[in-house]
């Protein structure tokens, strides 16, 4: 392939999926790619200029402040992920590559979207903790919270004491026995539903 075929460095950006940033010392955009604008609703001209850390998640601002300084200091960010504030206002999770160029004076950053990533990571811990029926705590959650409990309670003495229900169902065999398990799962759900209110 001669020099000249070579794709410009231009045409890469403008065709990467991950979102390019470039910040200067202050925190303002200097540069962002094309993928910025996918990613999280804002187009190069609302940006240029304008603070980064306005598009960080509130409580995520402290942390990524610290990611800052580290990279001030010359330290590369191979890794880290905060969540950014879309335009249209919902969460954002990122995952990102910074580097700090002492040269440029410009923070160069790789931002990737793993929003769908986090949101089955979610799902995910949820249901190894619940009841898939019921979506009651299940026996893992529910001894793992009682554990937690106990040990507090040991642990400071005027921490009132834990409380632990046991329902028990009467004639619930019967339910499943002459009505079927459908029958039996519906009540289920529904007592679930009134001891979560």
């Amino acid at each position: 392939m001669k020099a000249s075929e070579l794709i410009g460095l231009s045409d890469v950006l403008e065709l990467m999926l991950d979102a390019v940033c470039v910040v200067d010392r202050f925190g303002h955009f200097v540069f962002v790619s094309a993928a910025f604008e996918n990613m999280f609703g804002y187009s190069p001209s609302e940006v240029i200029g304008q603070s980064m850390e306005r598009m960080v998640f509130p409580e995520d601002k402290l942390k990524t402040a610290k990611v800052v300084e580290t990279l001030l200091n010359g330290e590369v960010q191979p890794r880290f992920e905060n969540r950014w504030l879309h335009k249209d206002g919902r969460i954002v999770h990122v995952l990102w590559s910074a580097r700090w160029s002492e040269e440029h004076q410009v923070r160069i950053a790789v931002a990737h979207d793993i929003t769908e990533r986090k949101i089955i990571e979610s799902r995910l811990v949820y249901m190894a903790a619940h009841d898939q029926l019921t979506g009651l705590p299940n026996r893992s959650f529910f001894l793992e919270r009682l554990e937690g409990g106990l040990l507090r309670v040991n642990q400071n003495e005027s921490d009132p004491s834990p409380v632990v229900l046991f329902v028990d169902i009467d004639g619930f065999k019967q339910v499943n026995d002459n009505y079927g398990h459908g029958v039996g799962d519906k009540l289920l759900q529904l007592i679930a539903q009134r001891l979560q209110h």
